[in-house]
């Protein structure tokens, strides 16, 4: 059994989004580093340093991970505009630069209904899931189906009506919990009304750190089999 006195032992997580601004939320002292991969002019992927985050979504994921456990190490890949849209082969090479940083978890508030990138998705997620690297992703939503989160070697996420972002709920092959985002990470009104599968991805993943956190060298392969946490 771990010791009480142990302190939190650091998680690594790679999460690709829009991008983390480290000017908020305490978050400069989590994010080791912060990529981005973008389409140049030549249609080709190219890979940029600390880019512009256009878009406060990436933002707001990381500091609910960082709400529920604090001992975090992020690496940044940012893959989203300002309209939180991409491509979707950006996505594949964002999940395969990812394996390089040798994470405990990649995290995506992100999701695609697109078909036309499943078989590449899949392999890619396989790799993870071999190199014991927990994937987790949200639905869209909207219902319809997600890939990655429909996954079996993925936790998929959603809202539900738990009302505790501390708890969740299995059911039907995925993970419910709360949606919303914690009063005082609420700079204006405006995050009052934000609701939706990205923010309880983000609660689930900092529950899973705290699940790694209590599991004697790192999680068991039981755990990484069938995800029933």
């Amino acid at each position: 059994m771990k010791s009480i006195m142990n302190p939190d032992k650091k998680i690594k997580i790679v999460i690709i989004d829009s991008g983390v601004n480290i000017k908020y939320y305490n978050l400069k002292e989590n994010v080791l580093e912060s990529i981005g991969f973008r389409i140049d002019i030549d249609g080709t992927i190219e890979k940029v340093k600390n880019p512009i985050v256009e878009n406060e979504h990436g933002t707001l994921v990381a500091s609910c991970i960082k709400y529920i456990y604090k001992d975090i190490e992020f690496i940044d890949i940012n893959i989203l505009d300002k309209d939180l849209s991409t491509n979707g082969n950006v996505l594949i090479k964002a999940l395969k630069h990812s394996l390089s940083y040798n994470p405990n978890i990649v995290h995506l508030s992100l999701g695609t209904t697109s078909a036309k990138y499943w078989i590449a998705l899949k392999k890619i997620i396989r790799k993870l899931h071999k190199k014991n690297v927990i994937v987790v992703a949200a639905l869209t939503n909207y219902g319809s189906k997600s890939y990655r989160a429909c996954f079996k070697e993925v936790i998929g996420v959603r809202g539900g009506e738990e009302y505790d972002m501390y708890k969740y709920n299995y059911m039907n092959k995925f993970f419910y919990t709360y949606n919303r985002l914690p009063l005082d990470l609420c700079k204006n009104k405006r995050h009052q009304e934000i609701r939706g599968n990205s923010i309880s991805c983000a609660y689930m993943t900092g529950n899973i750190c705290k699940i790694i956190n209590n599991v004697e060298n790192e999680v068991t392969k039981e755990i990484l089999k069938n995800y029933k946490i």
